[in-house]
């Protein structure tokens, strides 16, 4: 199972590795052998990820593309669980995380363990109780998306058409958290990196780098001005609208 970040990323140092989805990039936040006493549970983890700020990322809207701290409330803590890049599993709240020697590496990635469907009716309901919560959970799905994870499990129901749409809506949110118009999204942005892997592969050498189809550059503009005039919140309204039909996509 392909959650969504980069191997790449995985590190070789003793330590504690968590990795967490970013709406740039994947980021990681090591605990060293030596800031770990004996043992810790996974709860106890993810407690300390949260008070000491340890994921940072962009906000919906940086201010002067500054990083800032995404803010998630104490409240939302139980959805999140660590998944175990070792055992391919999620951790229990209780199970117990243990450095046996100093030189040893361990890796997980930080998750909102919700089962897709059955999120869809509570979307609107976690974007209004905790917007970092929700914000956290759209970046989490769009890179299970983008990498192939619903496509392997859910391979008869994720349509190619589907992935065309998808695609046009979070090339326009990116630009609109950029503030970036619409002759600026054409130029700076190149579509297939908002394709899953296995579409992007099929289209490669038919649309040429930074260049669209006209119907797509049609495409492009409609879904643009309907959501640039949806609300002051056009960036919600497509993050929103995005998971609304990705999730309406996957079955029970």
């Amino acid at each position: 199972m392909d959650i969504g970040i980069d191997r790449k990323l995985f590190k070789t140092k003793p330590g504690i590795h968590v990795h967490f989805y970013s709406s740039q990039s994947a980021k990681t936040y090591t605990l060293l052998p030596s800031e770990v006493a004996g043992s810790m549970l996974a709860e106890e983890l993810c407690i300390h990820l949260f008070t000491n700020h340890a994921f940072q990322f962009y906000e919906i809207e940086p201010s002067d593309g500054d990083s800032e701290y995404l803010k998630i409330y104490p409240g939302s803590l139980h959805l999140f669980q660590l998944w175990s890049c070792d055992s391919r599993q999620y951790l229990a709240p209780n199970d117990e995380i243990r450095l046996i020697d100093q030189t040893m590496s361990t890796e997980f990635v930080l998750r909102i363990r919700f089962h897709y469907p059955s999120s869809l009716q509570e979307l609107n309901f976690y974007d209004v109780r905790d917007s970092g919560a929700f914000y956290y959970y759209f970046v989490q799905c769009r890179q299970d998306f983008i990498h192939d994870m619903l496509h392997d499990v859910y391979h008869s129901h994720v349509k190619e058409d589907l992935s065309v749409g998808l695609a046009l809506v979070d090339m326009c949110r990116l630009a609109f958290e950029k503030h970036y118009n619409l002759k600026q999204l054409k130029e700076k942005f190149e579509y297939h990196n908002f394709l899953p892997r296995h579409v992007a592969k099929k289209i490669k050498g038919i649309i040429v780098k930074r260049q669209l189809t006209k119907s797509l550059n049609t495409s492009l503009e409609e879904t643009y001005n309907k959501y640039i005039n949806s609300g002051d919140k056009p960036h919600r309204n497509c993050i929103v609208s995005y998971l609304k039909k990705l999730l309406a996509s996957v079955p029970e």
